[in-house]
């Protein structure tokens, strides 16, 4: 998916998803909705805010389950820049 679809700089969330700024935004971050928890914590999907968000309902047919397996496995393994 390309997020940066509907979360660009200036949109109403404030969470700009484009290609150029998304990690810097993701990885080690706070989330917005619940600054308890990052939203993406490096190692551990389970307690990264941007799974509860896309498993919420909100964006439905949004992600595929293959490219859903394929974040987890990215948050799991470290979430490296690279």
């Amino acid at each position: 998916p390309f997020c940066g679809n509907c979360h660009f700089d200036g949109n109403p969330t404030g969470l700009d998803l484009t290609p150029e700024q998304s990690y810097e935004q993701l990885v080690s971050v706070p989330s917005a909705a619940n600054p308890e928890m990052n939203r993406v914590e490096p190692g551990d999907s389970a307690n990264s805010y941007l799974m509860i968000a896309l498993n919420d309902g909100s964006h439905e047919g949004m992600i595929s389950d293959g490219q859903m397996e394929l974040l987890i496995e990215w948050i799991e393994a470290g979430a490296s820049a690279e």
